[in-house]
């Protein structure tokens, strides 16, 4: 059992204490707006948990609405110079491909590009995110926890109660070797790309619609990490077209390890979109163009851009 410590907007930060099982033990405590606090996974595959849990009623809470924090602010797509060619594979410039493209799109709100980008540039970026992962302190040697060291070039993303994964920072010091440099530049790259005119106008030709704005997000998932739905999303208002770029080490994708985008239409039925994990078996290079809506998303291990782009 994990309780969290809680920040001055009684967020959950990161785990303070962690009760491990122990014979003919019961653990109590209190609920209330800040007793956040999350059951860890059994990793042990030989022996299994029984556990019993359950509340004492008292007297009512009133609870004070939670701070929903502010989407990040749109930029404009920047006219950097970059050519289309360089990044996207040369299926998706032919004009047939984008006509089915756009047909797709129109007629499901959403469509899954397999090995989007062109190889060189897919493995050159897969490279850097395995040198960024190691060197610059993203990888875990056990399932991460929301408090865990996350080293220079991510931070943490949360609270904890909504989501949790890295968040790109790409920081470097001076000091850092030739290969943390070289991989923080190949990355930057590529996220340059995704926010540039060159893909706005990309988007333009299977969208009909041409971008101006943006965001875009370096999201890191290891074992441990996760995002949830929630009905307050400061972002669930807004017209978008949400780019989802993931990338992943291997080839196949095991349905077991989770993964997938989740939209769920306000007052509707829930719609699974496109970038499940069977999609992404189909290839590693993988961009899901969707609609507007919420998204949920849950990887093993995974490295996504995340970008929305606004009319």
């Amino acid at each position: 059992l994990d309780l969290f410590e809680c920040n001055i907007a009684k967020e959950p930060t990161r785990v303070a204490y962690s009760l491990l099982p122990r014979w003919n033990t019961f653990n109590f405590f209190p609920v209330n707006e800040t007793s956040f606090h999350q059951v860890r996974e059994v990793l042990c595959r030989d022996q299994g948990r029984t556990s019993i849990s359950g509340w004492i009623h008292g007297p009512p809470i009133e609870y004070r609405p939670a701070k929903v924090r502010p989407p990040q602010v749109l930029s404009g797509v920047e006219n950097n110079g970059v050519e289309l060619a360089s990044f996207v594979a040369e299926t998706y410039l032919k004009e047939e491909s984008r006509v089915r493209l756009r047909e797709t799109l129109e007629a499901e709100s959403c469509v899954s590009m397999l090995d989007f980008l062109r190889e060189e540039v897919y493995d050159g970026l897969v490279q850097a995110l395995e040198v960024l992962h190691g060197k610059g302190g993203g990888r875990a040697s056990r399932p991460r926890l929301p408090g865990d060291e996350v080293g220079r070039c991510w931070q943490e993303a949360g609270p904890a109660n909504r989501l949790f994964y890295l968040r790109w920072k790409g920081n470097t010091l001076e000091e850092d070797d030739a290969d943390v440099q070289l991989a923080v530049a190949k990355v930057e790259e590529v996220r340059a790309f995704f926010m540039s005119t060159a893909f706005a106008s990309f988007l333009h030709s299977i969208a009909s619609t041409r971008p101006s704005k943006g965001r875009a997000e370096l999201r890191l998932f290891d074992p441990g990490c996760y995002t949830l739905l929630y009905d307050d999303d400061p972002r669930a208002d807004e017209h978008t077209i949400d780019v989802n770029f993931c990338c992943i080490r291997s080839q196949t994708w095991e349905d077991t390890a989770g993964g997938g985008l989740v939209y769920v239409e306000k007052g509707g039925m829930e719609e699974t979109g496109a970038g499940g994990g069977g999609d992404m078996a189909g290839g590693p290079s993988h961009v899901a163009l969707e609609g507007e809506g919420e998204c949920d998303q849950t990887e093993e291990e995974s490295a996504e851009e995340e970008g929305d782009e606004d009319e």
